[in-house]
């Protein structure tokens, strides 16, 4: 299930249709390549040739973020998400003993040169997978509580990890770190926070990773 913040649901659709974000239209699997997560040794991946772009920086799109289910069986996939801000659609029912589990879902854009970049698709539906996107998802909620007009994280992607006991073995999960806010347009909030002075002497934050072109 999804974390609470109190008259959260309700405020984060409100701040949606304020600064003209719609729902929907970032269908999960539809933008870019995959996002991928490692939870052997804690690294992400993009796209085909998988490359390695742990402790890169993204802008993620709020219009994107889903919740639904997965299901493997029978030799098929199947996959239900809706907005975030909808209900969480019912379970598809279990196939030959198989049950679906609830997943997340968002779509973002590798910030590059202090601009969006190339496209991805991030979905999970393992615990730890969850666990960061709601993590996010909190964060969101209480953003579009105290400033909506910059309501689109930017993140790290970062990792955390923990020892299995039974097994003894390290398991890491996802972490998305948000270092920064920005608007529809893509302006960042630390950008105007910074007197043009204060920004050509000494910068608040460095530079993000200029990984991935920018898109046209």
């Amino acid at each position: 299930m999804l974390p609470v913040v109190k008259g959260s649901a309700t405020d984060l659709a409100s701040a949606m249709r304020a600064v003209k974000v719609s729902t929907g239209d970032a269908t999960p699997g539809a933008l870019g390549g995959f996002l991928k997560f490692d939870f052997k040794d804690g690294s992400f991946s993009f796209g085909r040739d998988g490359d390695d772009v742990s402790k890169d920086q993204a802008i993620i799109n709020v219009r994107s973020l889903s919740h639904g289910w997965k299901l493997w069986a029978g030799g098929k996939f199947t996959q239900n998400f809706v907005s975030i801000i909808d209900p969480l659609p019912e379970a598809p029912q279990p196939v030959d003993g198989k049950y679906p589990s609830e997943a997340r879902a968002f779509a973002g854009a590798f910030f590059d040169d202090g601009k969006p970049g190339e496209q991805f698709t991030f979905e999970t539906n393992s615990y730890g997978g969850r666990k960061a996107a709601n993590d996010l998802i909190v964060k969101i909620m209480e953003r579009a509580n105290s400033n909506p007009a910059f309501m689109f994280p930017v993140v790290c992607f970062d990792a955390e990890s923990y020892k299995n006991q039974k097994h003894g073995t390290t398991i890491f999960n996802p972490v998305f770190t948000v270092v920064d806010w920005a608007n529809e347009d893509g302006a960042l909030e630390r950008t105007a926070r910074i007197a043009p002075k204060e920004a050509q002497v000494e910068p608040e934050a460095p530079a993000p990773v200029r990984r991935r072109r920018v898109a046209t």
